[in-house]
């Protein structure tokens, strides 16, 4: 798995069934909670949309289950060639907003800390959260638009093809890094 859930602080970790059933706070008229299932599913839905399959996931809540912690394993293309981690962690009771990190290496622990290589998403609870709009752009920002060219895998004679004009070296290390110059 490349998204790691750590609990130490309190949490619970619970089946996807189990966190269906947690009712969030009543909502005010300018805070709305969205309540985990709800959350869970949406994203799952957005993902599911843009031809990425969740391979494995893992829950834990604590302070009477108000605060969410989530990682997912992600998987699209067909092969195992593309995949990613998704970290999320969210509370309904005001202390902090839906937060998403995606990478390839995601960690996410009960004493809040929250690891990836991008922080796709940070948004309160408010009375105007469009959930599904935010959750689209939050997988958008890291994952391409069609995902089978995420991790374009070069043949060599196709790099030399490109890296040639650019460097000038017809014979290239394959694993030559171009960098721009300062000229």
């Amino acid at each position: 798995m490349s998204a790691t859930l750590i609990t130490h602080r309190g949490a619970m970790r619970m089946p996807k069934a189990e966190l269906m059933k947690i009712e969030p706070l009543a909502a005010t008229n300018t805070w709305k909670p969205v309540a985990h299932g709800v959350l869970v599913n949406t994203l799952t839905e957005v993902l599911s949309s843009r031809g990425i399959e969740v391979r494995k996931e893992e829950y834990a809540v604590q302070r009477d289950g108000n605060i969410l912690f989530a990682v997912m394993d992600l998987f699209w293309g067909g092969t195992m060639d593309y995949w990613a981690a998704l970290g999320l962690r969210t509370s309904n009771d005001k202390s902090f907003a839906i937060q998403i990190a995606i990478g390839a290496r995601v960690v996410v622990c009960d004493n809040l800390m929250l690891s990836g290589e991008l922080l796709a998403l940070k948004r309160k609870h408010t009375a105007g959260l469009e959930l599904v709009e935010e959750l689209t752009a939050s997988v958008r920002r890291y994952i391409p638009q069609h995902p089978s060219v995420a991790a374009v895998r070069w043949k060599e004679e196709t790099f030399h093809e490109i890296a040639y004009p650019l460097t000038g070296e017809p014979s290239a290390p394959f694993h030559t890094e171009i960098r721009p110059t300062t000229e």
